[in-house]
């Protein structure tokens, strides 16, 4: 994987996107991955996804992807 960024999420699980692949990983603090989602298959390879924040009171994140000239940031619910 070609993690860029990481957060904790409100239930205590880590939130990580992959750069590399475009994907948004759920890991439990112990170890083990519950979930996988593409958040970024503009197919622009590595480093376009990149910086995660979870969105205060509500079940969303914030990302930056960089594809392209313009660095933007996306909500993901």
């Amino acid at each position: 994987m070609s993690e860029l960024g990481l957060v904790i999420a409100p239930n205590g699980d880590i939130l990580t996107v992959n750069g590399g692949d475009g994907n948004m990983v759920e890991t439990t603090p112990f170890g083990k991955q519950v979930a996988v989602v593409t958040v970024d298959n503009n197919s622009g390879g590595a480093g376009n996804l990149f910086g995660l924040a979870v969105k205060p009171g509500a079940r969303a994140v914030y990302f930056v992807d960089d594809f392209g000239s313009d660095n933007n940031l996306q909500l993901l619910f």
